[in-house]
């Protein structure tokens, strides 16, 4: 990203080493979160074979625990014990243990 410093830096010419500090400093971080944040998102698709194709493509850049979304169903990346990372569906996730069935008053 090639972008002038808004007022009051705009005065710093390019490649000056304050400027190359502001943009180290407080645009690359801000940026980098930017690009984790958007890492973090649940992936969706609205067909099987692109999400299929998307996860050939990106296998080392799915870490266990993101959520994916293929067709309404939702999928967690899980680590098998072969090494492997699955996508189980939510529901295989999910317990029924500790959960109380609610309670009426007066019972």
């Amino acid at each position: 990203m090639r972008r002038k410093l808004l007022p009051p830096l705009n005065h710093i010419p390019r490649g000056h080493p304050t400027h190359n500090e502001i943009c180290r400093d407080r645009c690359l971080r801000a940026y980098m979160d930017c690009l984790a944040a958007e890492k973090a998102r649940a992936l969706e698709f609205t067909a099987v074979d692109r999400a299929v194709e998307w996860l050939k493509e990106h296998r080392t850049e799915l870490l266990v625990g993101t959520v994916v979304v293929i067709t309404g169903m939702t999928f967690v990346a899980v680590a098998s014990g072969a090494g492997l990372l699955v996508l189980a569906p939510l529901t295989l996730m999910a317990s029924a243990e500790g959960v109380d069935a609610p309670h009426c008053l007066g019972d």
